[in-house]
C-alpha cells in the first residue's frame, strides 16, 4: 500500500498563526488555560495506485484523493509553572494508538533573546517521536507560545496573580 501524503494540518477551532493578535481582550488574562480540548487535526490523501495500466479518465476525483484524518493532538491539561511558562500534556492519537506526550513552553517577555529556552520535551524523549509527532508537538506548543505572549499587556502583578488561580 502507498504511504499517504501530508494534505494539512489543522486546528479545530479555526486557529491560523498568520493571526495572532484576534483574541479579544477580555479572555487575555488566562487565554492559555483556555486552549484545553483544542485539537490539532493531521489530513492525509493516498496517492492513486499507479498499475502502468491506462485508465480512462472520471468526472471527479478518486475517494483515495479525498484527505483523511490521519492523526489528531490534543492539548489536554496545561498547568502554569511560572508567570510566563507551561507545563502541557499532548495527547497524540493515531490509528494504531494513543500517546501522552508533555511539554514545557515558555515565553517571557524580557527574555527574548537567541538564547532564551522556550520548549523542552518532558516526556517522552523526543527520539522515541516519529517526525510526524514531533512536528505536531512543536505546532502545538507554538500556539501555546503565542496564547503566552498575549498576556504580556498585562502588568506583571496581575499575570502573577492568574499564575496562583
Amino acid at each position: 500500500m502507498a504511504r499517504p501524503i501530508l494534505h494539512s494540518i489543522t486546528w479545530s477551532d479555526g486557529w491560523n498563526e498568520d493571526h495572532v493578535n484576534l483574541i479579544p481582550e477580555q479572555m487575555a488574562p488566562c487565554f492559555p488555560l483556555q486552549l484545553e480540548d483544542r485539537e490539532l487535526r493531521c489530513w492525509v490523501i493516498y496517492p492513486d495506485k499507479g498499475n502502468g495500466k491506462t485508465k480512462r479518465k472520471k468526472k471527479g476525483k478518486s475517494r483515495r484523493q479525498k484527505p483523511k484524518l490521519w492523526a489528531v493532538v490534543i492539548i489536554e491539561e496545561l498547568h502554569q509553572a511560572d508567570t510566563f511558562a507551561y507545563e502541557v500534556t499532548l495527547r497524540r492519537i493515531y490509528k494504531r494508538g494513543e500517546l501522552v506526550i508533555r511539554v514545557w513552553v515558555k515565553n517571557d517577555a524580557d527574555d527574548q533573546s537567541d538564547e532564551a529556552k522556550v520548549f523542552t520535551f518532558i516526556s517522552p524523549r523526543p527520539e522515541q517521536l516519529d517526525s510526524l509527532e514531533q512536528r505536531l508537538v512543536n505546532m502545538a506548543a507554538k500556539r501555546v507560545y503565542y496564547a503566552i505572549s498575549q498576556t504580556w499587556s498585562l502588568p506583571h502583578s496581575q499575570a502573577r496573580t492568574v499564575a496562583v488561580q
